[in-house]
């Protein structure tokens, strides 16, 4: 995958419990580079999560200096079971709000219990 580094949150980690991604990105450098044009987030699962009973939720949270919290909630992705829709190769794209009130970005993978063998890839895309 062929992406800007400043534009990924996190590549083929593994996702088994409640975390923040292991990187935040300026969306000062995005939307500049953006000229207004949308700004996506994709989610591509690299790995299959397992567990069927299990749900994960990905958030979107942004902070004005601080790497944001959990609770600094903007946007939230991919709210599912991991049976239906958390498989190999699917890629999941949403179009980013224009209204987003901070800068800093990262995203947080809530999972309703300890989640088997599944890893993502998320990043930014214009």
């Amino acid at each position: 995958m062929v992406t800007d580094a400043k534009m990924i949150f996190d590549e083929a980690v593994a996702v088994t419990t409640s975390k923040s991604s292991t990187n935040v990105v300026d969306l000062n450098n995005i939307t500049e580079a953006a000229a207004g044009q949308p700004v996506y987030l994709n989610v591509l699962v690299d790995t299959t999560f397992t567990s069927a009973a299990n749900g994960l939720t990905i958030t979107l949270c942004a902070s004005s200096g601080a790497t944001p919290a959990s609770g600094d909630k903007v946007l939230e992705i991919v709210p599912a079971t991991l049976a239906s829709v958390l498989t190999k190769g699917k890629l999941y794209r949403q179009a980013l709000p224009e209204d987003i009130p901070y800068e800093q970005l990262n995203l947080y993978y809530l999972a309703t219990t300890a989640l088997a063998a599944g890893k993502l890839t998320c990043f930014l895309s214009i």
